[in-house]
């Protein structure tokens, strides 16, 4: 018997959101491919380097959000919010009514994104009504904080979360990070009461990475332009935050002309101004030992080959570096976590993480240097001390699947 699950999800334009879905889309063709029947309802830009998956039906919807305004308001003006929430709304309700799922999965909200409510509200109650299962995919368990009342009330209406970390390991660092000692206490209870609805899957690698694991740890390193030279692999996700990581990185790599070799990702939404600095700097530094890129397919690979790897504290990136044990320089989204309604603080704490497992180094982005940077490097190029990290913290894609196709 076919399974019919349909999933929503937006991005913002951040590589993380995206990439989860499309990890756990692909686990589920590979395990369950005869049995399943997969609908993606995505809300954000389309991403244009996105590969839509075989076999899905893959609906976006009209008037996306964007990242640089205020998320449910429509670029330009004009109508209300609520009237492009509207359209949004009727198109999901209007394929639901002629093709109910036996399960709706929501990416991140209502941990996060309370914007979503506009749309979601109908779709779910409607759902509700009908007696579908409901359900979310949640990266990691941190909650948006001055909107606690909304999140508790929504997360009513579902039967299950499921957090993509191995239990017990970010929330003790979420809750650590909250100075606020009534609000510490407001997310433990939260999560608390929440607990019997919660499954923690472990972290979700890149497909190809589960997929070929066994090649992509033999695969031999790329020669370098010189024999000997070590590689940095720096990036900042999806593009859209902190450019400063992209500038100062291009700035560092002119004082590694005759050490290292650097490949930059600068993000697929760097916006048009960011690019034309960061090509500068490139034109002006003569940096011969640099591979500038928006966006490149094979992450993990790259990450995997590189000495030393720079970027924020996100998800994806840091599930990662704690998958191979990377030297890392860590420049996380330093919102105040008690303060956080949009980028979320989570890396904050991730960073800590990463500190205490792999011996990263942490840097706060407010107070960034180029020879900060450069000391950085120079200091996990000479080795940091790690701690062994449990494989089955990494099985979060197949969990996943498994728990979604029951």
């Amino acid at each position: 018997m076919t399974k019919k699950i349909a999933l929503y999800y937006t991005h913002k334009e951040s590589l993380g959101h995206t990439s989860r879905v499309l990890n756990i889309l692909a686990a589920l063709k590979k395990k369950f491919s005869s049995s399943v029947n997969l609908t993606v309802f995505q809300a954000g830009k389309p991403q244009k380097w996105l590969k839509i998956p075989e076999g899905i039906t893959w609906i976006n919807l009209p008037d996306p959000f964007f990242s640089r305004s205020s998320f449910y308001q429509r670029r330009g003006g004009g109508a209300s919010s609520a009237h492009y929430a509207g359209q949004r709304s009727e198109l999901m309700l209007s394929y639901l009514r002629r093709n109910p799922p036996d399960l709706f999965v929501t990416e991140f909200f209502p941990f996060g994104r309370q914007e979503c409510r506009f749309e979601l509200l109908p779709v779910l109650t409607f759902l509700k009504k009908k007696r579908i299962a409901l359900a979310a995919t949640i990266g990691y368990p941190f909650i948006v904080r001055d909107t606690l009342s909304i999140m508790t009330e929504y997360a009513q209406l579902y039967d299950q979360f499921l957090i993509h970390t191995p239990k017990d390991l970010e929330t003790p660092y979420l809750a650590a990070s909250i100075s606020h000692l009534q609000l510490r206490k407001a997310y433990l209870e939260v999560m608390s009461l929440l607990a019997p609805k919660i499954k923690y899957t472990g972290y979700i690698l890149p497909s190809m990475l589960e997929a070929d694991e066994a090649a992509l740890l033999k695969r031999p390193k790329p020669t370098s332009r010189k024999r000997g030279r070590k590689k940095i692999f720096v990036s900042r996700g999806g593009g859209v935050i902190y450019p400063k990581i992209i500038a100062d990185a291009l700035l560092a790599a002119q004082r590694f002309q005759d050490e290292l070799d650097f490949t930059i990702i600068c993000g697929p939404a760097t916006s048009r101004d960011e690019l034309v600095i960061f090509m500068r700097l490139l034109r002006e530094g003569k940096l011969k030992n640099v591979r500038l890129k928006m966006y490149v397919e094979d992450f993990p690979c790259l990450l995997k080959d590189s000495d030393v790897s720079v970027s924020m504290a996100g998800y994806n990136t840091s599930a990662q570096l704690l998958y191979f044990g990377k030297p890392s320089v860590l420049i996380p989204s330093s919102v105040d976590p008690e303060l956080a309604s949009g980028y979320c603080s989570e890396q904050l704490s991730r960073a800590e993480l990463l500190k205490k497992l792999i011996g990263a180094e942490v840097l706060d982005y407010k107070a960034l240097k180029v020879d900060q940077l450069e000391s950085a490097i120079r200091k996990m190029l000479i080795g940091n001390k790690k701690t062994v990290i449990p494989r089955e913290w990494f099985f979060g894609a197949d969990i996943t699947a498994e728990i979604l196709a029951q």
